[in-house]
């Protein structure tokens, strides 16, 4: 038995640190850029998941003087809205020309709605910044770690009983 806990306790240890330092090493800018053209009075929709790292939206309205309502909900949020029941955004900029906006948020589900309101077509460019690091999976890279070394703590223990008798 002290061999198997000895082997997955190094195999924890191993894999854990693996995990944390893939992490920590790719938590840099994380940049996607989208543009998607809208005819007058239209309603653009993109859902995007969010992770527990700092993220911000910029967007620019083409051309210049153009107009439009950008809303950002979450998946609870939309799913009222279809149900007929009105609930406050996260993100509401009414007639706006662009935005610069970092949601406070958690993981989730998330809905960005862009309304022209104006009379012409328009097209919208969407920069979409995620920057830091996956908390949550360091903290499961951290305590499986620390589960590895219990393991072999703990069979380090059984030997020298063992030894000891």
């Amino acid at each position: 038995m002290t061999y198997w806990a000895k082997r997955l306790g190094s195999t924890l240890i191993v894999a854990a640190l693996t995990i944390v330092v893939a992490c920590v090493s790719a938590s840099g800018e994380q940049v996607r850029k989208d543009s998607k053209s809208m005819m007058a009075n239209e309603t653009l929709a993109i859902s995007y998941y969010l992770h527990d790292n700092d993220v911000e939206f910029v967007i620019e309205i083409i051309p210049s003087g153009s107009k439009a309502d950008i809303l950002l909900l979450d998946s609870d949020q939309l799913e009222s809205t279809v149900e007929g029941v009105q609930s406050r955004p996260l993100v509401e900029l009414r007639s706006v020309d662009g935005a610069d906006f970092k949601p406070e948020h958690r993981r989730g589900l998330y809905v960005l709605l862009i309304r022209n309101a104006s009379e012409h077509g328009i097209s919208a460019y969407i920069t979409r910044v995620s920057s830091g690091i996956q908390r949550d999976v360091v903290h499961m890279g951290v305590g499986a770690a620390a589960l590895g070394l219990i393991g072999l703590v703990a069979a380090r223990t059984v030997e020298k009983k063992r030894a000891i008798s």
